[in-house]
């Protein structure tokens, strides 16, 4: 019965998968003579057509699934002609999930006469994107384009699914009601979900059937069943029954039901609620109290190498400190001690947290290293400390401290963004601007923010008042996720979709396992991270911004005003011409009976305007 269900399932979406494509997103290389409408190749009509011009190397006609398919075999329609060559010789079918017209070639077209309907097999190939282009300034006419498949079982960016049995674990994470993984009847069946990278999960909800025996859910990172934490125990579930759990930040990797006994083990609707607090050592800056020749403190928040441990030299109290750049929550420090026959130097080193960098001694102790065997990494529970300086020291005489790893993971203390309006160019699907800045909240499967692919995106938080931005903070989720080159602006103008304020940073890599870090210290009410280029999606998790009020913060009715101020001057933009300007605008309006103090909020850059020649129309006779 269940495997019935699964192919009606696979049916019922090959059957709508006409009534996907009109709604899709469409898109054909050129016009002509108002035949340009991609649409017209889906409208169920054999009569219209879509028609591009001859004008580019390669005409092409796409549509966009809006999810990735399995697709079977493409049906074409050839036009009945209107005197052009439209015999589709040449032309190719490409399918894959770039919006480039070079995907995966599914076939050629030989020869379609007029008016006729020739059908090709695609084989199962994946994607989104089916494109028909022609090369060689030809035109490309199709009266009717039919696309047969059904969805592909891919598995979502955010997480991969697996069970004890069967294939279709990854109905449980797929968010269609319809599906259900589920596993044979067999014993002690589970399910699990790898999320790539640790999160803190905070709630785990899913709905099943008739669970009527012991069962567990566990959250850690090892990929072993049973040597994870418990999250939960659960004895007894309804008939398709929704039930949410609370898993109280546990950190993990690995989230996994399994229950006891001889039974199926049938899920859906699984969802995960929790965040990503990620490394933030390598955002930071480190030092060290002396310097063993090029062992230098940076390296101990590199990579993962023997060669790029840092070290002391012999010495009394021999200290290593990362600089967080802000006060953060921080609940764990992971280190890893060096590989050779020196690894037990580190025994008896603290770890301590707080906010004096002059004198560790003040700061909290959160561990006291015993021992870290040769090679090992250590996880240590801070519980929450607050602090700025992460430190730690080996106390006693004649000392060196080595390191070859330190992670650092936590929250900012203060962030300003729970509190912020965000908003973006374009929203992809469910992955609205505000799931950037709903830390802890988020479904992990729309955790983040997500633009459509398009020219230039950007996403942008209103602070609601003017605040001095000390450092804006975030994630990536995916590895295929591209920042290269993106930009962060902050300022208080809204021109441009505030695209235009001044510049904080450009992106020069996008790693995900850690956390960007990056400080600006500069004043305004607005934070935008764009994406300069064409064809480019922004998408962003985890958006913390930490800061303090602006210091002059009082203008008409207790709050500052910015006005947009465009005039024509002959003379350079001098530090004394636009104080000059300044002068003169706070003497117009104290002539107005407005006492203001005023100044400006960024300097004054030069706009070159073009002019162009304007006809009358004349006068009819």
């Amino acid at each position: 019965m269940k495997q019935l269900f699964s192919r009606l399932h696979w049916i019922f979406l090959g059957l709508l998968l006409r009534t996907i494509m009109t709604s899709g997103q469409e898109g054909i290389s050129s016009d002509y003579d108002g035949y340009s409408e991609s649409t017209r190749a889906i409208d169920g009509s054999k009569n219209t057509w879509s028609h591009t011009g001859n004008d580019l190397d390669t005409s092409w006609w796409m549509v966009d699934l809006l999810k990735v398919y399995c697709v079977n075999r493409v049906t074409i329609t050839n036009s009945k002609g209107d005197g052009h060559d439209s015999s589709l010789s040449g032309a190719v079918i490409s399918i894959g999930d770039s919006k480039d017209v070079y995907n995966n070639v599914c076939s050629t077209v030989s020869s379609i006469p007029a008016g006729e309907t020739v059908s090709f097999n695609c084989n199962g190939m994946q994607g989104r994107y089916v494109v028909i282009f022609i090369n060689g300034h030809k035109y490309l006419l199709l009266a009717d384009v039919g696309v047969y498949g059904h969805l592909a079982e891919i598995q979502p960016k955010w997480g991969k699914s697996t069970q004890s049995s069967n294939s279709n674990s990854f109905f449980a994470i797929d968010w269609l009601s319809s599906t259900w993984a589920y596993t044979s009847n067999e014993s002690n069946p589970w399910w699990k979900v790898d999320l790539l990278r640790e999160y803190r999960v905070n709630t785990v909800s899913f709905a099943a059937v008739n669970w009527h025996t012991r069962g567990v859910i566990r959250v850690g990172n090892s990929p072993d069943l049973y040597f994870n934490p418990i999250c939960a125990e659960i004895s007894d579930i309804g008939n398709y029954e929704t039930i949410t759990v609370s898993c109280g930040g546990l950190e993990g990797r690995y989230v996994i039901v399994q229950i006891n006994g001889l039974m199926y083990l049938m899920l859906n609707a699984f969802g995960i609620w929790g965040y990503f607090t990620g490394n933030l050592a390598p955002s930071g800056t480190a030092a060290q109290s002396t310097t063993f020749k090029d062992a230098f403190a940076p390296r101990a928040i590199g990579q993962e190498l023997q060669s790029t441990c840092s070290s002391t030299t012999y010495e009394t109290d021999p200290w290593w400190m990362v600089d967080l750049g802000d006060v953060h929550r921080v609940h764990k420090v992971t280190v890893k001690n060096r590989n050779d026959i020196y690894a037990q130097r580190l025994q008896g080193a603290e770890i301590r947290i707080g906010n004096s960098a002059e004198n560790w001694k003040s700061n909290t102790l959160c561990a006291l290293i015993a021992d870290i065997p040769a090679g090992e990494t250590y996880n240590f529970s801070c519980n929450e400390m607050e602090g700025q300086y992460v430190v730690i020291v080996l106390p006693g005489l004649n000392k060196c401290l080595s390191l070859c790893m330190v992670k650092v993971y936590g929250v900012l203390s203060v962030n300003l963004a729970v509190n912020g309006i965000a908003t973006q160019s374009s929203s992809y699907s469910d992955w609205v601007a505000k799931n950037a800045i709903e830390q802890g909240l988020q479904q992990l499967s729309i955790g983040c923010s997500s633009t459509f692919v398009e020219d230039n995106p950007w996403w942008r938080l209103d602070l609601g008042n003017v605040y001095e931005v000390h450092r804006v903070v975030f994630s990536l989720r995916y590895s295929g996720d591209d920042l290269y080159k993106a930009e962060i602006r902050i300022g208080n103008s809204l021109w441009n979709n505030g695209n235009s304020n001044p510049r904080c940073a450009v992106i020069m890599s996008s790693p995900v396992d850690m956390l960007y870090n990056i400080s600006c210290n500069m004043e305004g009410r607005y934070v935008n991270l764009m994406v300069p280029g064409v064809m480019k999606m922004l998408t962003l998790c985890d958006v913390m911004v930490t800061g303090t009020p602006a210091k002059q913060t009082i203008g008409l009715n207790g709050k500052r005003s910015f006005v947009r101020i465009w005039f024509k001057s002959g003379a350079e933009l001098t530090k004394s011409a636009t104080g000059s300007l300044m002068n003169q605008l706070g003497t117009a309006l104290a002539d107005m009976g407005l006492s203001v103090t005023s100044r400006w909020s960024q300097t004054p850059e030069k706009l070159e305007v073009k002019t162009t020649n304007r006809t009358r129309c004349s006068n009819w006779v």
